[in-house]
């Protein structure tokens, strides 16, 4: 799914957060939007998604030719993971993995054995989610924004709170599993530029 945005601008009370950014992001590539602390890259993301909506500007969605019109349908072809957007955390995983079936589907018919195989899961599981460290909420937010059926995968930090050998997970993760969708990678870190063929100054 591409995703053009023209002279999209966003404001909170008196502050401009953004101001006219145009862009185009194209199906099937991995893309960067990269910028200084402060520059607006997660307003940015959170616009990306249809979580927040612009003050001034246009987004637009199409898949092929076809415009998509911004409906209740379109955040089901979103996937979004973040350091500051926690799985439900009173769940197990086994338990969030099912009400998230009942929504989503997971690539290739993915079923939750092997979920938790690709998770490399290391706790019991029937384990609150709360009761995880930092880097494995962050290895769950992401492979369940990698391994759900998107036509638009949004990172934003991706690698935040994860280790030398979880952030390889990640790669590797991103690499098999991405499968032609369109993917957004917001960062400031180089080694999560690796697999990025466009790139968004901010």
């Amino acid at each position: 799914m591409k995703i053009v945005l023209e002279n999209i601008s966003k404001r909170y009370t008196t502050q401009w957060i953004l101001k006219k950014i145009s862009h185009e992001f194209n199906s099937g590539i991995i893309h960067s939007i990269q910028g200084r602390n402060g520059s607006g890259k997660s307003t940015l993301m959170q616009i990306l998604s249809t979580k927040l909506s612009p003050t001034l500007g246009k987004r637009e969605y199409y898949k092929g030719n076809q415009k998509i019109t911004e409906s209740e349908d379109l955040p089901f072809q979103i996937s979004f993971a973040a350091p500051y957007i926690f799985p439900l955390e009173d769940l197990s995983i086994k338990e969030l993995f099912s009400f998230h079936n009942t929504f989503r589907s997971m690539r290739e018919d993915m079923d939750y054995s092997s979920f938790l195989e690709v998770m490399k899961y290391p706790y019991k599981e029937d384990q609150l989610i709360k009761y995880f460290s930092s880097g494995m909420k962050q290895r769950l937010s992401l492979a369940m924004a990698i391994l759900t059926q998107s036509e638009i995968i949004l990172l934003d930090e991706p690698t935040s709170y994860l280790d030398l050998e979880a952030k390889k997970w990640y790669h590797d993760l991103l690499i098999k599993w991405q499968k032609g969708s369109t993917v957004i990678i917001s960062t400031n870190d180089k080694e999560d530029l690796k697999e990025c063929t466009e790139h968004l100054f901010l």
